[in-house]
């Protein structure tokens, strides 16, 4: 009650016999103070910590606050005073220890209700407007709402919309707090008109939408430019929430993602990687890998010399793509890695090479496979977690079991030709070589004890009935 505190403030002057006090004489009376249990119990140590944080955050050293002034600087003070009472509520509401009158709870509400208007005001002229620098007039309404949010409150129905723009900078909006206070359709509606009337930061805008798309409410009679609004965080650097609204709102939009793939502006690389990566991935999630690689191809120098993506990055995406020349690329790095006798990791993110079925990259696969083969620096220049040795073979097995019989015989030829005893010579391992041959063959029989479709038999068939 900052009546009471106020009183207890007045005993402290009255202790020390001034009508002027600073931070020092606080501290001459706090020694006295917990040697004195009579002035313990008519000071409570909440008002004595007010008065200390009023000293210490309001005046300097020398500057003392005057009596008269006091009840001033305690009403001032009051929204400090009810964070403190925010901070000092348990956290589980099941908690024994601490229990809070009715009491407590209406003062609390009644506080809240006396600082309504002014929160109110606030809210429009500032947030509403996405002006949200924190000030005590921003304290204020996160404190109003921090208590409605615990307590349930039935505060000013306006108000209480107006904090729904706090509770979407959390992890999604949830409107639980207000119900059998608000009803549903009124939330629903304020959210919609802070959509289209709000200058909404990005994450508060696209937990808006979130909101409004997880429970089946139309935002189509908003007018809204979603289009605008990506590229607007894009520009501003917010690539996160650009990708969202791209993957709820243009995932299957193809038109709208080739022009995505266009955006050339003074954005920095971080943002223009984030959105290629994102509209790639849509691209390749709805089979249209094509566009994307298009892309790649075609803007390579460009992406490389932007420093947007490394040479190894872009190989990475064309492999991801299941790009047919994709390993002709990484051929060619990996012996230029070699040639130089360079050491570092040629790393993958997701085991890309292991969706590849582009049977055109076997010949090349085999070479790679081979030249790594016959270098016992192998494993030191590359490591062992993303060898050439392993990313070869396992791209190969990939390749032979989505592929056809055709596909294991060739295989099979070309791993026949490499020469297992001059490995032998340089004292080297042939398991590997030994081991994804035998994995090829088995992917061969696997192939061959398949039964043959109707379609397939009548092909044999016809390529056979000059025998028959």
């Amino acid at each position: 009650d900052p009546s009471e505190i106020e009183k207890e403030i007045l005993r402290i002057y009255a202790y020390l016999q001034t009508t002027d006090l600073n931070y020092d004489d606080l501290d001459k009376f706090r020694r006295s103070y917990y040697k004195d249990l009579e002035l313990q119990k008519s000071i409570t140590d909440n008002s004595k910590q007010i008065l200390n944080e009023i000293l210490v955050h309001k005046y300097s050293d020398d500057e003392k606050l005057n009596i008269n002034q006091a009840a001033k600087e305690i009403s001032n003070w009051s929204l400090d005073i009810m964070q403190d009472i925010l901070n000092s509520l348990p956290k589980d509401k099941k908690n024994d220890f601490i229990v809070i009158s009715e009491q407590q709870k209406e003062y609390i509400k009644n506080w809240c209700d006396t600082n309504t208007a002014a929160a109110k005001d606030f809210y429009l002229k500032n947030l509403a407007q996405g002006i949200t620098k924190r000030t005590r007039e921003f304290t204020l309404i996160e404190t109003i709402y921090s208590f409605q949010q615990y307590f349930k409150f039935e505060l000013d129905e306006e108000l209480l919309l107006d904090m729904l723009w706090f509770n979407s900078l959390e992890d999604g909006i949830k409107t639980d707090y207000l119900d059998n206070i608000i009803s549903l359709d009124k939330v629903n509606e304020r959210l919609k008109l802070n959509l289209a009337k709000l200058n909404l930061t990005p994450q508060n805008f696209c937990n808006h939408l979130k909101y409004l798309r997880e429970n089946k409410i139309s935002i189509k009679e908003l007018g809204l430019d979603l289009k605008a609004k990506v590229y607007s965080f894009l520009e501003g650097g917010h690539y996160f929430y650009a990708g969202e609204v791209i993957e709820n709102f243009f995932s299957k939009d193809l038109e709208t993602l080739k022009e995505l793939l266009k955006f050339n502006s003074s954005a920095n690389i971080e943002t223009k990687r984030f959105l290629y990566d994102c509209v790639t991935d849509l691209l390749a999630k709805e089979n249209r890998e094509d566009i994307a690689q298009e892309f790649i191809i075609r803007e390579l120098s460009k992406l490389t010399a932007e420093k947007i993506y490394t040479e190894n990055e872009i190989t990475r995406k064309l492999i991801n793509l299941n790009y047919a020349d994709a390993f002709d690329r990484y051929h060619l790095q990996v012996k230029k890695q070699i040639d130089q006798n360079l050491i570092g990791e040629f790393s993958f993110r997701h085991q890309e090479w292991q969706k590849f079925s582009q049977e055109k990259a076997i010949d090349v696969l085999a070479r790679t496979f081979e030249l790594c083969l016959l270098n016992s620096q192998i494993d030191t220049l590359f490591g062992d977690h993303y060898s050439p040795v392993r990313i070869c073979s396992e791209t190969i097995i990939s390749i032979c079991k989505t592929g056809s019989e055709d596909s294991c015989i060739k295989t099979m030829n070309l791993l026949e030709a490499i020469d297992s005893e001059q490995i032998k010579n340089q004292n080297l391992d042939v398991f590997y070589l030994n081991k994804l041959r035998n994995d090829v063959e088995e992917i061969y029989y696997s192939h061959r004890s398949k039964p043959y479709k109707l379609k397939e038999i009548l092909e044999i068939l016809d390529h056979n009935k000059f025998y028959l």
